[in-house]
């Protein structure tokens, strides 16, 4: 799916290196630390893309507006 999806960082867990990004549906997408091109922080605006992992939805090509 290549899809670009637009949402906000509402979680980020610097201990286990996950994050949650709320989409424009009010939609919780995981995502991990490692994948970010850069640092991002709480309420920071990203777009990303959707992939399908074995825990469900989770946010690739995650990039900072």
């Amino acid at each position: 799916m290549s899809d670009l999806r637009v949402g906000t960082i509402v979680f980020l867990d610097n201990e286990n290196q996950l994050g949650v990004i709320e989409d424009e549906n009010a939609q919780d997408i995981m995502f991990e630390l490692q994948d970010l091109p850069k640092r991002i922080n709480v309420y920071d605006m990203v777009s990303f893309e959707i992939a399908f992992s074995d825990d469900g939805l989770k946010a690739i090509n995650i990039t900072p507006h």
